[in-house]
């Protein structure tokens, strides 16, 4: 299955199923464990009415596919998505960045963070990943990097 394929499954088929097949896609990539190792996951949280809706988050899964190749590494859901956001599919660039301006806050860091993964499903714009950086970084953090499953 193609990451563009679980992403679909995982966002519109309430694909919690598809941990197994997450795993199995790392696993098959090269250099993933080296990637992750000392890191401490972030998953960008969805809005309290979303999670609702949906069930779950799928950053959360992609996270826990993460632990099961990289099993040292830890998941710390820091981020706390404070304002909810229309969905950004048919938005421009700049629509994107205007709607994610100030929808993350991050309360507390983890003591012993090093370095931060920030982890979602899918990078378009990179909307979604600046404003949850942009947050962690105003709550102190130094060094963060980003993980997505696909890009479109």
């Amino acid at each position: 299955m193609t990451g563009a394929r679980v992403v679909h499954c995982l966002k519109y088929e309430k694909g919690t199923w598809l941990l197994p097949e997450i795993t199995a896609l790392l696993e098959d990539g090269e250099g993933w464990r080296d990637f992750f190792e000392g890191s401490t996951l972030v998953p960008v949280p969805l809005h309290s009415r979303k999670v609702r809706q949906r069930g779950f988050n799928q950053a959360d899964i992609v996270c826990k596919a993460i632990r099961r190749v990289v099993p040292g590494v830890g998941i710390f859901p820091c981020l706390r998505r404070i304002r909810a956001t229309p969905s950004q599919t048919f938005l421009s660039r700049a629509a994107r960045l205007r709607n994610m301006k100030g929808a993350f806050s991050c309360p507390a860091l983890p003591e012993k963070h090093g370095r931060l993964v920030l982890v979602d499903d899918v990078h378009t714009t990179g909307a979604t990943l600046n404003a949850a950086s942009r947050a962690l970084h105003e709550a102190g953090a130094k060094v963060i990097s980003a993980f997505t499953l696909a890009h479109g």
